[in-house]
């Protein structure tokens, strides 16, 4: 969205081709997107930081541990075990070693359930409560979307009016730049109504799970099945629409060619046996 509205911008000077200035500057963007993205994604997962993002440790068939007990369930068993034990809070290392502790002829080791993996998916944890630690985490890549969401939908405004003024100054003289302007206009309130669709509703949802005023992540499962990953799939397919099309009426002549050229062959078959029946 902006490397669409900034070419309307330039557009309006006389301009030779792209510079290499301009492609270094672009492929310098694009490698700072990929490396923030990628560092945002392995954060969690780091063993330093498992005392951030770590919320449970899941133990097998364990009479003692059931299931996936979090950090204050452990506490409190290993309060009970150890009576001389007087601690608030532990880290997750300290916890392991006391369980290994109690389980010295068959030692176990719980398997942690992190920041990926605490609402039963395999994908950012958004929704999470005051008093989880990951909170300002979540809240801090939030508030990138919203501005992400805010500068998409602002980018595709600009050009959406950039578009209608130029539909306006061409008037009823060149009907094939009206045409253009009309598609691009039609993509763009396309994109900017999925994207407001999709995010807000999201956003809302995590704010309001957030706060503490009501419990919104049983509602995670639709929106990063559902609704997040049909606005992932509408996007290009609405941005790519001419190509697309192009494609896909490429594949049809294709497959109508290779249709005329087997019914030709059968023909030329049939009449090569007719032919040597009439001459028997």
């Amino acid at each position: 969205s902006i490397i669409r509205a900034r070419g309307l911008t330039n557009m309006k000077t006389p301009r030779d081709s792209i510079t290499k200035k301009e492609i270094m500057h672009l492929l310098m963007t694009l490698s700072g997107i990929l490396i923030i993205s990628s560092t945002i994604a392995v954060i969690p997962v780091l063993p330093q930081f498992e005392d951030f993002f770590v919320t449970k440790l899941y133990y097998k068939n364990n009479k003692l541990f059931v299931g996936a007990p979090d950090k204050a369930a452990h506490i409190r068993i290993l309060k009970d075990y150890f009576e001389g034990l007087r601690v608030k809070q532990m880290s997750w290392k300290q916890i392991r070693r006391l369980v290994k502790e109690m389980f010295v002829n068959n030692p176990v080791v719980g398997k942690p359930v992190g920041f990926y993996g605490s609402n039963g998916f395999c994908l950012f944890n958004y929704f999470t409560p005051l008093s989880d630690p990951q909170i300002w985490y979540t809240g801090l890549v939030l508030g990138g979307n919203i501005f992400c969401v805010a500068v998409i939908t602002g980018c595709y405004s600009y050009v959406n009016t950039v578009t209608t003024h130029s539909s306006a100054m061409v008037g009823a003289h060149n009907k094939h730049i009206i045409k253009i302007n009309r598609r691009i206009q039609r993509n763009i309130s396309i994109l900017i109504t999925t994207d407001l669709i999709s995010w807000v509703p999201f956003i809302a949802a995590c704010m309001v799970n957030m706060s503490g005023i009501m419990e919104t992540s049983k509602w995670y499962s639709i929106f990063s099945v559902i609704i997040l990953p049909c606005n992932s799939f509408i996007n290009p397919i609405v941005i790519f629409d001419k190509t697309l099309k192009r494609m896909v009426r490429k594949c049809c002549n294709d497959l109508q060619r290779k249709d005329e050229v087997i019914v030709n062959a059968g023909a030329g078959d049939a009449d090569g046996e007719q032919h040597v029946n009439s001459n028997m």
